[in-house]
């Protein structure tokens, strides 16, 4: 068992604390909570409210506070230890709060599920004095829970937080005869670290399941006829010649330097792509929105591809 620092605990304190240091009451608890100056994310659990919360970050506080009353044989697994890792996972949930128990039988109660299972060392790691399930196990749970394609996501996902194809392919064999895992077996040999966001992975794991689309090389590096370098696209199809790209909003707004406009970063785009359709490659751009709809994706793609082998002729 490793100890990691994937993420810090909030500043929550239990009930007993408030009534026996804090010199609060309940009234005051259920006043404050009532005016938002407290929440709380847990039965018996407060922390000050923050000033804003993605549900993501919402879902995050609600473990931890689950975890602050939880039993020491409880390990923080599934969709939760994906939280605690900030592994992005395609459609996660966050209805529960999820542990793995060394038990006969789990089961729901009261906002948290239990599996039953045994973990071994390699299994279970601590983030911060919290037990939780590694970065592969975690994967490997969450995989056998959707389809191939949210288990192609959460592969690449763990791929890039750190964890070893070995690795991956051990939680997955250790989770044999489970439900769901052949889900996770299906979609392993598909799993690559090269996708840099979930948006990526989305497209990629999709585009495996069209049968008419050849499968792309993933981050390829384009270079001018005399060698300099141009760009790395997202997605590449060598023979037909056409480029793949995925837009999300995080594309434009993630870790903006101070002062700096994200008008100028869609400005650089638009000179890159010119760049690229100088060297004769067909470019074809994409977001959420198609990959939600998967025959959005697949009519576009098909489109692309069509113009492209038409310019190659």
């Amino acid at each position: 068992m490793d100890e990691h620092h994937a993420t810090s605990p909030t500043e929550m304190f239990r009930r007993r604390n408030a009534l026996d240091v804090r010199g609060s009451d309940d009234r005051r608890l259920r006043r404050d909570v009532d005016s938002g100056t407290l929440i709380k994310p847990w039965r018996g659990v407060y922390r000050a409210a923050p000033e804003s919360s993605s549900a993501d970050a919402a879902y995050l506080t609600r473990v931890l506070a689950a975890c602050e009353v939880a039993e020491i044989d409880k390990v923080v697994s599934h969709h939760s230890a994906a939280a605690i890792h900030q592994l992005p996972v395609l459609h996660p949930d966050h209805t529960n709060v999820h542990f793995t128990v060394n038990r006969p039988a789990g089961g729901h109660r009261r906002g948290h599920v239990l599996h039953p299972a045994r973990l071994t060392s390699d299994d279970v790691v601590f983030v911060n004095g919290i037990a939780v399930t590694s970065l592969a196990r975690t994967a490997a749970d969450i995989a056998r829970t959707g389809n191939v394609v949210q288990a192609v996501c959460i592969f690449d996902s763990a791929l890039r937080a750190g964890a070893t194809a070995d690795e991956l392919r051990d939680a997955v064999v250790r989770n044999r005869g489970r439900v769901g895992n052949a889900v996770a077996r299906a979609a392993l040999p598909h799993a690559n670290r090269l996708s840099e966001s979930i948006a990526e992975s989305f497209s990629r794991a999709l585009i495996i399941g069209f049968d008419d689309i050849p499968t792309p090389t993933v981050q390829h590096e384009l270079f001018t006829p005399s060698g300099l370098f141009v760009a790395r696209v997202d997605l590449y199809w060598a023979e037909e010649g056409m480029v793949g790209e995925v837009d999300g909003r995080a594309k434009y707004t993630a870790d903006l330097a101070p002062g700096e406009d994200p008008g100028d970063r869609v400005w650089d785009e638009k000179r890159r792509e010119d760049t690229i359709r100088d060297l004769d490659e067909t470019v074809v751009r994409w977001g959420w929105q198609e990959c939600m709809h998967p025959e959005q994706l697949h009519a576009l793609l098909r489109r692309g591809l069509e113009r492209a082998r038409r310019r190659r002729r």
